[in-house]
């Protein structure tokens, strides 16, 4: 048996089963539990329809194929609404989104990627290809959602208030976002908890209107 059927009967229990259908001999540390489990899931019911989530436990007891013994699993899955086609039926709900974006120094290491002509070349850094997904992403934003960032390196700073999109000033933010540069230690635990404070913040104050 070959390397590539071993990796294929770990990832497909239906092919690994229609090998053994065949007489053929197979590895037993070829299987694994996610090859398994690739072809099984926990049924969670019917799609939600009205709530925005949900919670569905799902119970499962299997013989495992090599010690004959039975095992018990548990799942605990989430539904939403918006699941599947719920997304195209509803449209997508007010997004809360807080950006915490590292600045530290390591941040200047370079991505070897693949261009098009297949030439594994350094082109960006690891905080010009950060900056590039946040800056793909903010277009995507609508009026309902609020935004707000923080970035850190040895200390926190608050880059964006957060606040409602529709009242930011979005060419002011793409042209600060583009001017960061690596800098600095790295204080994850500070940059995570300014941004929970500035969330904690902006809803406390809008209950008390």
């Amino acid at each position: 048996m070959t390397e590539s059927e071993i990796m294929m009967g770990a990832q497909d229990i239906g092919n690994f089963r229609a090998q053994i259908e065949q007489t053929k001999t197979i590895d037993t540390n070829s299987i694994t539990y996610k090859g398994i489990f690739s072809e099984y899931f926990f049924y969670y019911g019917k799609q939600e329809e009205k709530e925005l989530l949900t919670t569905d436990t799902s119970t499962a007891i299997t013989i495992n194929p090599l010690t004959k013994e039975k095992e018990y699993f548990l799942s605990f899955g989430l539904k939403s609404k918006y699941d599947g086609e719920g997304i195209k039926k509803y449209g997508r709900p007010p997004l809360n989104l807080m950006i915490i974006l590292d600045i530290s120094g390591s941040m200047s290491d370079s991505f070897r990627i693949d261009n098009d002509l297949n030439e594994n070349e350094a082109i960006a850094n690891k905080l010009e290809i950060a900056k590039r997904a946040i800056i793909g992403l903010l277009p995507h934003l609508n009026d309902s959602d609020n935004f707000g960032m923080v970035i850190f390196d040895s200390v926190a700073e608050i880059f964006e208030n957060f606040g409602n999109w529709k009242e930011k000033n979005k060419e002011d933010i793409l042209e600060r976002m583009k001017s960061l540069k690596p800098r600095g230690g790295t204080n994850m635990e500070k940059g995570l908890s300014k941004g929970a404070k500035m969330i904690q913040k902006f809803y406390s104050t809008k209950s008390r209107r």
